[in-house]
């Protein structure tokens, strides 16, 4: 699915000789309106995603599918992300590095546990269950942030089974020097606490003690945005959006 204004992608899949590829051009904006492009227009009956910063391990999509195989109530696979390559004083972040396969079916932090939204996979009957990506969150859109954390919240909030496991390997190729790293955190507390407090809402107590761990980390200067002031700012943009995503319906899928 390229939503690119060049021609730069279409050229480089069009050297493919494989009919199982199909590309799909589309005018759209936004990470999360892809994904849910690439749901419905697939067809096969497990969807997997990364990023374009991404390289992908040779057996990724084996692994994953060989994960599915393995259990058929497992309904989405983790996997393990690392920097590509090492640039000094750079840093590389939506990593997770964890060498522990971790099996969950109640509501967890996805970036605690899981990692971000550029190695996953999921059965399509997740989105039966718990429906699509929200399209007015992640880059692309004016929040820029957390369709992954709030998709992912929403699979294990609706008890899915979900298996993170290090075999699906991904590199991440995004550097970001401190300022860039600092900016990009501020982003994320906004959307840390539009997600959190909408399942908080929903009387989630996962949700509500990890707001709560947040807000007091940002009021002593412990979460990396550059002060005080400027986090709980971030974070009360994200409590002000918390009701309305609370009402917020993911729009359904039924194919």
């Amino acid at each position: 699915v390229d939503q690119s204004t060049d021609g730069r992608t279409a050229a480089a899949l069009a050297t493919i000789d494989d009919d199982r590829l199909r590309y799909i051009h589309t005018d759209t904006v936004g990470v999360a309106k892809s994904r849910n492009i690439a749901v419905c227009e697939s067809r096969a009956e497990i969807v997997v995603y990364t990023d374009d910063d991404c390289v992908c391990h040779g057996e990724w999509l084996a692994s994953i599918h060989a994960e599915f195989q393995s259990d058929s109530s497992v309904e989405a696979v983790y996997g393990r992300v690392v920097p590509f390559g090492d640039h000094k004083g750079m840093i590389c972040p939506c990593i997770n590095e964890s060498t522990e396969r971790l099996v969950l079916e109640g509501p967890a932090i996805p970036a605690l546990t899981l990692g971000g939204g550029n190695n996953m996979a999921f059965r399509k009957s997740v989105f039966r269950k718990v429906g699509l990506f929200l399209e007015s969150l992640g880059p692309g859109t004016r929040l820029n942030h957390a369709e992954d954390t709030e998709f992912s919240f929403r699979v294990l909030f609706n008890r899915c089974k979900v298996v993170y496991t290090p075999i699906p390997l991904v590199q991440h190729d995004k550097w970001l020097d401190r300022a860039g790293f600092t900016d990009l955190l501020k982003g994320a507390m906004r959307g840390v606490a539009l997600v959190f407090f909408a399942y908080s809402l929903r009387f989630d107590r996962v949700a509500f003690v990890y707001l709560m761990k947040t807000a007091y980390r940002l009021s002593r200067d412990r979460m990396g945005v550059g002060s005080v002031t400027i986090g709980l700012r971030y974070f009360c943009e994200g409590l002000a959006l918390g009701p309305v995503y609370r009402l917020k319906r993911p729009a359904s899928f039924v194919g």
